[in-house]
């Protein structure tokens, strides 16, 4: 029975039996239709006076909370079955947990698509276009052009290698000449 799956007496007219089992209540009905959406894109306004009266998101809670109490009391009545208050307390838990639950597993699948459209489709195109300019890069034709050195570079490299050599003579020069002492 109902107050069964939370450890509570049996209900008058219940069967006992755990749900989907012979012996057991059918169940309570189909469970309540989504909250409206609001806003653009389907997004649920979560700011501001909403249509349930109350302010954002507490007003659309309370909303929600009623609405599961009618559609649990409407199946209770249903089948002639009576519930305590604590154990209603108890079932509109256990809806509430499920809920969120479901929201929460809603939310990391919709996290999860662009992580997925990366893995699969940016990553993949990537690799394949450094592997084709790396191939296209190393071509046997091409090697001795791009390691053999300008004319323009090696006369740049041969006179900053005199200019070195001239001034690394100043520098010993200098040296010298300041080390002395004065006569």
């Amino acid at each position: 029975g109902v107050s069964g799956w939370f450890g509570g007496k049996e209900p008058k007219g219940s069967k006992g039996g755990m749900p989907g089992r012979a012996g057991s209540p059918p169940p309570m009905g189909p469970p309540p239709p989504p909250a409206p959406k609001q806003g653009k894109q389907g997004k649920q306004d979560r700011g501001g006076e909403g249509a349930e009266g109350g302010g954002g998101a507490g007003g659309r809670l309370l909303a929600e909370r009623q609405q599961t109490r009618m559609w649990l009391h409407q199946g209770l009545e249903a089948e002639g079955l009576a519930v305590d208050p604590r154990e209603e307390a108890e079932m509109e838990l256990v809806v509430t947990l499920i809920v969120s639950y479901f929201d929460i597993v809603r939310k990391n699948l919709r996290d999860s698509v662009p992580k997925s459209t990366m893995h699969f489709m940016v990553n993949q195109a990537k690799d394949k276009i450094q592997v084709e300019l790396l191939r296209s890069l190393y071509r046997e034709d091409l090697m001795a052009d791009v390691f053999n050195e300008r004319a323009e570079v090696r006369q740049q490299r041969e006179a900053c290698r005199k200019m070195l050599a001239v001034l690394q003579k100043a520098t010993t020069v200098l040296n010298e000449v300041h080390s002395t002492p004065d006569a």
